[in-house]
């Protein structure tokens, strides 16, 4: 097996030879869940085995075993789990609907601690700044949705603390007819995303086109993104303050890891006030590694990332996702998971 490069800012592609080690560790049972600090997060899809590992150093940390499924889990951690201070912390959203919240110390923790109520949480960031982690929940009251966020201090693993649990209220409605329309009749998925340079935390409004069929909906058909909205959640009056055209100049990652952003001005092979974004994981099971692109937030069009998007698939395959390689080396990595072979992608500010 041999892990591919694919660098954004030059347009091309280095391949880098598996280690013999890792061949025997890793057999295609393992699904790629996500990514922070440089790590991998595989999952055996078939006794829910769960560890870390770092493409580039080799390196492998095993999780304590949880019974993560049905619904594949949301998983992300607050620094480089090879540090040797044990300061490391891993938060998972798993169960049913992602509906409960655990934590553990890699490499030291023998069982995962609970944390909090039954939730529906839709995502989590990591902020560095505030040292907190931020989830973000979705509940249903009826027809009525109530979103929540929840902040979590876990540097102490003995007593974790709930900081902040507020329901967040939004100041903005589409008034464009235009994309009322476009985004009518589709679903609507939520991101974090932490920007560490300024310390703030967005959510990110994805709107998915689902194709109905004469018996309802039509899980054979893959579905498309056809929009966005982006909102800069405010501490101070614990409301989402809806961003209007532009995104300050930063492009934003979402797919199935922590979302970050990254400044275009520090970046330039970045598309400033634009989103990039990949196929989660848990859109899979029909079709997947289609839905992937970028799109411009101010003139609200979509242009191909990496590959042109073939919507015609019914490949039931993940796609790529995105891949730091240190906090340190910010630049996007790309990863695919298809057919036991693993990509990654860097943008050429990386060093290596």
């Amino acid at each position: 097996m041999v892990y591919q490069f694919y660098s954004l800012g030059e347009n091309r592609v280095l391949g880098f030879k598996k280690r013999p080690e890792e061949e025997s560790m890793v057999d295609n049972n393992y699904n790629i869940l996500g990514s922070c600090h440089g790590w991998l997060v595989l999952l055996n899809k078939h006794d829910c085995d769960m560890f870390l590992s770092n493409p580039l150093t080799g390196g492998h940390i095993k999780l304590p075993p949880i019974q993560a499924l049905p619904d594949i889990p949301i998983l992300i951690f607050d620094c480089s789990p090879d540090e040797k201070d044990g300061s490391c912390r891993v938060i998972i959203a798993y169960g049913e609907r992602r509906n409960r919240l655990a934590f553990c110390c890699p490499g030291t923790s023998t069982e995962w601690t609970t944390l909090g109520d039954l939730s529906g949480y839709e995502s989590c960031v990591y902020s560095s700044r505030q040292g907190l982690f931020f989830c973000c929940i979705k509940n249903y009251y009826g027809a009525h949705v109530v979103n929540h966020f929840e902040a979590w201090d876990l540097q102490d693993p003995l007593s974790p603390k709930k900081t902040i649990r507020l329901a967040v209220s939004m100041d903005h409605q589409d008034n464009n007819r235009h994309l009322l329309d476009r985004k009518k009749a589709c679903g609507c998925f939520e991101f974090l995303v932490s920007t560490e340079t300024s310390d703030e935390i967005f959510l990110v409004r994805r709107f998915v086109k689902h194709w109905m069929g004469p018996h309802g909906l039509d899980d054979s058909t893959p579905y498309t993104t056809v929009g966005f909205n982006v909102y800069r959640y405010d501490p101070e009056t614990g409301s989402l303050k809806y961003m209007d055209g532009s995104l300050g100049g930063l492009a934003l990652f979402v797919g199935s890891n922590n979302g970050f952003a990254l400044s275009a001005a520090e970046f330039p092979e970045l598309k400033p006030n634009s989103i990039y974004y990949t196929t989660p994981p848990q859109w899979s099971d029909c079709c997947g590694g289609h839905d992937v692109g970028i799109f411009n937030y101010q003139d609200q069009t979509f242009s191909p990332c990496f590959y042109p998007p073939d919507v015609e698939s019914r490949k039931r395959v993940s796609g790529p996702m995105w891949f730091t390689p240190t906090r340190l080396v910010r630049s996007p990595f790309l990863v695919k998971n298809q057919d036991g072979s693993l990509s990654y992608a860097f943008s050429s500010s990386s060093n290596h």
